[in-house]
């Protein structure tokens, strides 16, 4: 006689198999999707699970794109 908790184990290792076989197919398309390095693999994963960290590097070079050169004598750029 089947016991209450195999169809409980049966069901949360379909659940963690899926997620897993997902999250791999995931990463995979990434990294086609940015050009198959093995940088853009890690930047998908960080993307997964640091999501705001994308808007800070995008920051960062738009603040380097918009630095203020004292010596140019420009006016200072606005955003």
């Amino acid at each position: 006689m089947p016991s209450r908790r195999e169809p409980l184990l049966l069901a949360t290792g379909s659940v963690v198999i899926s997620l897993g076989l997902f999250l791999f197919t995931w990463v995979g398309w990434r990294r086609r999707r940015h050009g198959g390095g093995g940088a853009s693999s890690t930047e998908a994963w960080a993307e997964l699970f640091h999501p705001s960290q994308r808007h800070v590097q995008q920051e960062r070079e738009h603040r380097l794109v918009l630095r203020d050169d004292a010596e140019s004598g420009a006016p200072p750029q606005r955003c």
